[in-house]
């Protein structure tokens, strides 16, 4: 009775959800926020490359998949209004993200931490299937996605996701 005791305590503590959680099965928050999928190779530098994604309002909350194989380091710029209702982080290698508030629940996996979900994508071809897998993960298509080898900086808005000019 006691080791069902334990068992029952140790389901209960993993239940609790954190702001950034490791796990296998993520489920968007309700069928009325869009999922929007951006996929680099690395950031501006090979390890932790800084990625800056501005966030504009839109007429719907939105979930961010934010993916790469190198570790990179998101950082997220939320303008008034954009309405960020979760940020998934995925890829080969950790992924860190900043500049949220303290609301906003974040998902990470990575193969480094043995995720058997882990994804990335950076070209065509990778992001094709990168979207299939996000599409059977959460259970419904991304609205928009954007792939690419590198990037520096992103928006999204109600045009999609492009990259911004850096100089």
């Amino acid at each position: 009775m006691n080791a069902l005791r334990r068992q029952l305590a140790l389901l209960l503590l993993l239940t609790i959800s954190t702001p950034i959680c490791s796990g296998a099965l993520a489920e968007i928050p309700d069928s009325s926020v869009g999922l929007y999928v951006l996929g680099v190779y690395e950031g501006h530098t090979h390890k932790y490359g800084k990625v800056t994604v501005f966030v504009a309002p839109q007429d719907h909350p939105i979930a961010l998949l934010l993916v790469a194989y190198e570790s990179v380091d998101w950082q997220i710029e939320l303008e008034p209004g954009a309405q960020l209702a979760k940020v998934f982080l995925n890829g080969y290698y950790e992924q860190r993200v900043s500049g949220l508030p303290s609301h906003i629940p974040v998902q990470s996996s990575s193969y480094e931490q043995h995720s058997p979900t882990y994804m990335y994508g950076h070209d065509n071809n990778s992001c094709f299937k990168l979207i299939a897998k996000a599409e059977q993960l959460y259970g419904m298509r991304p609205r928009q996605h954007l792939c690419q080898y590198k990037g520096m900086a992103f928006v999204v808005d109600h045009n999609g996701i492009r990259p911004l000019p850096v100089q």
